[in-house]
């Protein structure tokens, strides 16, 4: 009977381990979703600044079709004045995007880290727990020392 016992503690200890890796697996698809629609959030938030900037473009060309004769731009250089602030308004556009996914990249890499933490966590916890249930002495010297923190 003490194999059935052993037997008993093992298939527990791998229905735990199972339920774990669930539950990780569960978080990761969790975060996946968000990063997909935040990637496309981004990508919308580009294409249509790129139409914007595109169009502001179209309208500063004098030899477009859409070109609009206004007063403005028969008043001497201030044609100019028009295309150079729609070149403008791209370039801060552009910046702005640039800035915008810059801080999500660094968003993801702080949720990434904070994941592999709590995974190194979890896993350390588990292992104290199995230790404490019963495993053999020598899987748990084997336990490398889990650091305490002072909060």
């Amino acid at each position: 009977m003490p194999n059935a016992q052993a037997l008993g503690k093992e298939n527990t200890r791998l229905q735990n381990q199972f339920k774990t890796q669930e539950g990780d697996r569960e978080f990761l698809i969790k975060q996946l979703v968000a990063v997909k629609k935040d990637n496309a959030r981004l990508r919308e938030e580009l294409s249509t600044a790129a139409a914007a900037a595109a169009a502001a473009n179209k309208e500063g060309e004098p030899g477009s079709p859409h070109h609009h004769h206004s007063p403005s731009h028969h008043r001497g250089g201030q044609g100019s004045e028009a295309a150079g602030d729609a070149d403008s308004r791209y370039k801060e556009i552009v910046k702005r995007l640039k800035r915008l996914l810059e801080v999500e990249r660094r968003n993801l890499r702080a949720v990434r880290s904070q994941y592999q933490r709590d995974l190194q966590v979890r896993w350390r916890a588990a292992r104290v727990l199995h230790c404490f249930s019963g495993a053999s002495l020598a899987a748990c010297v084997a336990l490398p020392l889990l650091a305490v923190r002072a909060y």
